[in-house]
């Protein structure tokens, strides 16, 4: 019986002519270019970097493109950078095949008051970083500004209008209420203002707690004096400093500096004043010079 189906089949393909071979190619060449055409422009959706982190204080967005070389550039630092920031939270959204994505980008850029363009699109907070080239370039600009928005709780615009939920920031919120009964977080502004009033004041210290290489590349005052807040004696060197004076203490986000604060003040010290924003926001005010 096989073999007879098979003679069938032999005879209809000898009684093809030859216009009727042609038509056959073009058929099947079209239905060739359409399935090539089907995998070029289904979405290749990155997959998230990891999990939904419950720690999370901070989302980073990233709009980026299949085949774009600056993307290819970004993957791997912003993958360790997820890993590295335990309140970090990575999001990506391919834009070049996936029309979805493309909407999204448009909307998250229009409540930002930015133009969706170029990619990559890397949203933290309220600020927009776009481009990539290595990590002491854009890579150092995203950094800084992730761990701005670690210490000072930035707020979450793109966030909101993709559909996230709200960040309640529980770790930043319980670690600012125990901190405010214990010592004051000023801003930028407050702390000149606070140093201006108190030039020639002995008993008004600024103390930078950042490592002396990053003391040494810049600091908000000539009489600032350093000591490591990550130095294994820190409490040692700070329990040498007279308990009764004002303390500014601050470091490059304001991080470093509100453990710094909170140590000293469970050592006794009553006068502190944590400068949030760090020589970050301090140097990047226009009023600011380094010094």
């Amino acid at each position: 019986m096989r073999q007879k189906e098979e003679n069938l089949f032999l005879k209809f393909v000898k009684s093809l002519r030859p216009f009727e071979w042609a038509i056959i190619v073009i058929i099947f060449g079209f239905i060739g270019m359409f399935v090539w055409s089907f995998s070029q422009t289904t979405p290749k959706v990155a997959p998230e970097l990891q999990a939904p982190k419950p720690e999370t204080m901070v989302r980073l967005y990233e709009f980026w493109g299949q085949g774009c070389p600056h993307c290819a550039a970004a993957a791997p630092f912003l993958k360790d950078l997820d890993e590295e920031k335990k309140e970090l939270d990575v999001h990506q959204y391919e834009v070049y095949y996936n029309p979805i994505n493309q909407e999204k980008n448009k909307k998250v850029a229009d409540v930002l008051g930015k133009e969706a363009g170029g990619v990559p699109f890397i949203v933290v907070g309220d600020q927009v970083i776009n481009g990539f080239d290595d990590e002491t370039g854009a890579g150092k600009e995203i950094r800084d500004r992730v761990e701005f928005c670690i210490a000072n709780k930035c707020p979450d615009k793109a966030g909101e209008v993709l559909g996230f939920p709200k960040l309640s920031n529980t770790l930043f919120e319980t670690e600012s209420k125990q901190e405010s009964t214990k010592y004051n977080n000023i801003s930028v502004i407050e702390a000149k203002k606070l140093i201006q009033e108190n030039q020639s004041n002995q008993d008004f210290v600024i103390l930078d707690v950042r490592t002396p290489a990053e003391f040494a590349e810049n600091k908000i005052d000539p009489k600032a004096v350093n000591i490591d807040v990550d130095s294994p004696d820190f409490v040692k060197e700070i329990n040498k400093l007279d308990k009764n004076k004002n303390y500014l203490v601050y470091c490059r986000t304001g991080r470093r500096s509100a453990i710094a604060s909170q140590t000293m003040t469970d050592n006794g010290f009553a006068k502190i004043q944590n400068m949030e924003g760090g020589t970050v926001e301090w140097f990047s005010s226009s009023q600011a010079n380094p010094k």
